[in-house]
């Protein structure tokens, strides 16, 4: 007998019918049949998996790009009972593969070749199934009382053949014969976690805008592991646009100490570059990792400019750099890059009417006051007054510029009226960069309360003169950031 094995004992007993009544049942039997079973002790088969970071055998790990895995699996006949045509198929998860001569075997007790079945208990062949790999032992008939160990190596593959947050099984499946060929089978299994660390970069700058010459910007990039695994030797990378003032070498970190230096251009000068930061060895899931530097604006720079500098963060999956590698990126979108815009004070303005009050006839006499921050530049400056109130016209040759000159060699009509309620007035470049202070130019202009529309004078705006009506006009100043406009 083998495992497997199925006994059973059946027993009948039966009587005749006597009935003289109803003759159809004379003669027939009336029998009771009872079946006692026993089934031969089954093999048992077991496996387990070795946590690379605890070294602990249980049924399951953690894993991901590069990592190498150590299966084991246990087969045991029945203490009294031998077992037959026993074959063991062991299926590695997706995104694995066998690392070759790395099955090791501990075999106690006779394995030996039955009918169709050559005993190889410490060579198994590989083949694949539906994609995935898999390794076969034949132990063929079993003698009870027999123990067989593998333990076996698996290499985790690249991505996207594996993606993080996936729990896949390694599949092992024990089948056997009883005495009369019948089949039976039994399963273990292993799950491996597939993890990754995911790093998420912020950078941060702080004061943003309203920046002038020897404006210091403070910059903080926080690092933070939002995976599930480790992350490790973390490469901090910072392109800086030219203009920006930033120390050559310098900064400093926490939790782990690090600083930077200049590996491209001369941000000292202002000329541009890359800062790096030394490596951070590794960042656990939920750590954060702060760095921070500081920068300067220098004089002479645009009003209203924008300066942009992008950082990034490179890592890996493993210690070795043997993992999955998460290099640096330009791409916003990418988890692990950031950028941080800084805005130059730009130039403002604020108007006001020398009067609180008109009515039809009247000279109403406005007053725009435009200011250039310190340390700035702004090219072919242009003050708009936008809508001037209903039925007030701009008088000719009323405009008065103080601090400033217009830019008459390039517009005739300087300015520009619309005949309406737009006028333009277009300035020289304005060059505050060897100041220390703020600089201010005024555009002083007068207009006729006619109460109609300029070129349409049948358009009447305030027919009843009895009534008080507010007016309200907007007006703005731009510039160009260079000379050629």
């Amino acid at each position: 007998m083998v495992s497997g094995d199925v006994l059973t004992n059946q027993v009948s007993n039966a009587g005749e019918w006597q009935d003289a009544v109803d003759t159809v049942r004379l003669g027939t039997l009336t029998p009771n049949v009872s079946r006692a079973s026993v089934r031969m002790r089954m093999p048992t088969f077991d496996k387990v998996v070795r946590d690379p970071i605890t070294s602990a055998w249980g049924r399951s790990a953690n894993a991901f790009v590069g990592d190498t895995l150590t299966f084991k699996l246990n087969y045991a006949s029945a203490a009294d009972v031998d077992a037959k045509a026993i074959v063991i198929r062991d299926f590695l998860p997706r995104g694995m593969t066998y690392v070759d001569g790395s099955a090791q075997h501990v075999v106690n007790g006779n394995f030996a070749d039955g009918p169709g079945c050559t005993a190889t208990p410490q060579t198994p062949s590989t083949g694949t199934l539906n994609g995935l790999q898999y390794l076969e032992w034949r132990l063929c008939n079993a003698a009870r009382g027999a123990t067989w160990q593998a333990t076996i190596q698996a290499k985790v593959g690249p991505m996207p053949t594996i993606q993080p947050g996936w729990i896949v099984a390694n599949f092992g499946k024990l089948s056997g014969q009883n005495s009369y060929a019948d089949a039976y089978s039994l399963r273990a299994m292993a799950n491996t976690n597939y993890v990754a660390p995911r790093l998420f970069l912020d950078k941060i700058a702080a004061p943003s805008s309203n920046l002038k010459a020897g404006s210091v910007v403070n910059y903080t990039i926080k690092v933070t592991n939002l995976g599930g695994a480790t992350a490790y030797n973390l490469l901090v990378q910072d392109t800086l646009p030219v203009s920006l003032t930033v120390a050559n070498a310098g900064g400093s970190a926490t939790p782990i100490a690090a600083t930077y230096g200049a590996v491209a251009g001369n941000p000292a000068a202002g000329q541009g570059g890359e800062l790096q930061w030394s490596p951070i060895a590794s960042l656990a899931p939920g750590q954060v990792e702060t760095f921070k530097y500081t920068a300067t604006i220098p004089a002479g720079l645009p009003a209203g400019a924008s300066l942009k500098n992008l950082a990034s963060v490179s890592y890996n999956s493993r210690s070795d750099n043997q993992g999955h590698q998460v290099n640096w990126s330009a791409t916003l979108a990418d988890d692990q890059t950031d950028d941080a815009i800084v805005y130059i004070k730009g130039f403002t303005i604020v108007k006001k009417a020398l009067s609180t009050g008109a009515t039809i006839g009247d000279t109403v006499r406005w007053v725009m006051t435009v200011t250039v921050p310190s340390g700035v530049k702004g090219f072919w400056p242009v003050v708009e007054e936008n809508d001037l109130p209903p039925g007030f016209d701009y008088k000719p040759n009323s405009t008065v510029i103080k601090g400033a000159t217009l830019d008459n060699a390039h517009h005739a009509a300087n300015p520009k009226d619309d005949g309406i309620a737009d006028l333009r007035w277009f300035f020289d470049s304005i060059d505050n960069s060897a100041s220390g202070t703020d600089k201010t130019f005024t555009v002083q202009f007068d207009t006729l309360v006619t109460g109609v529309k300029g070129n349409a004078p049948s358009v009447v705006y305030y027919p009843n003169n009895w009534t008080t009506t507010p007016t309200t006009n907007t007006v703005r100043v731009c510039w160009y950031d260079k000379i050629t406009g």
